[in-house]
């Protein structure tokens, strides 16, 4: 699978590489690339592999912001990985967009209150 996304970024690169220094306009396939990473993101955070699926995702939200579910997994994709940081300032993202969504609201508390409980751990300990 990390095979397989690197290769697909390489090739997302070297083709905006071309289109930007060719004068062209965007190509007009970012928004099946960003469509194509959303599925794999989903793929690979199905199979365990949290770190490609983040990546692939926050590629997908920079490109299709409007997607909900690319912010609930790429938020989850953190949880996973204990970044409860960007776990709380993704699931904000979303809010900005969807006001009311309960997933994003859900992963927004969940990571306020793990970041709240180590704060007071790390005082407590100093």
């Amino acid at each position: 699978m990390a095979g397989k996304i690197g290769l697909t970024i390489s090739i997302l690169l070297v083709v905006l590489a071309f289109f930007q220094f060719s004068g062209c306009m965007e190509p007009p396939t970012s928004d099946e690339t960003a469509l194509e990473c959303y599925y794999d993101g989903i793929d690979a955070y199905n199979t365990g592999n949290y770190k490609d699926a983040s990546e692939l995702l926050e590629y997908t939200v920079l490109k299709r912001p409007l997607i909900n579910d690319a912010y609930h997994y790429l938020a989850m994709s953190y949880e996973k990985l204990k970044d409860f940081e960007k776990v709380q300032a993704t699931a904000k993202k979303c809010l900005r967009i969807f006001h009311d969504d309960p997933v994003a609201q859900n992963l927004f508390s969940k990571s306020s209150d793990i970041l709240r409980d180590k704060a007071t751990i790390n005082k407590n300990s100093n």
